[in-house]
């Protein structure tokens, strides 16, 4: 399963960062690996609907959990 994180980085050991729509890179867990994958967040500078923009990206990397700080209202369900 893979699971995104909200990164404020491109390297494993980065901070967590708290907005997962204008964050700057997810790192993606792969559990069944044990390997990771830096994504840098193209929707950090959309003008709006960062968050489903930063959703629809990790979804097409077959995320299936997302850890983040906090999710927008665009997101949130």
């Amino acid at each position: 399963m893979k699971i995104a994180i909200s990164s404020s980085g491109n390297e494993p050991d980065a901070k967590m960062n708290h907005h997962f729509g204008r964050c700057p890179w997810f790192i993606i867990y792969d559990t069944e690996t044990g390997s990771y994958e830096a994504l840098e967040n193209s929707a950090k500078e959309a003008s709006s609907a960062a968050g489903p923009q930063a959703a629809e990206l990790v979804s097409e990397k077959g995320v299936k959990i997302t850890i983040a700080g906090d999710f927008g209202p665009k997101v949130k369900f």
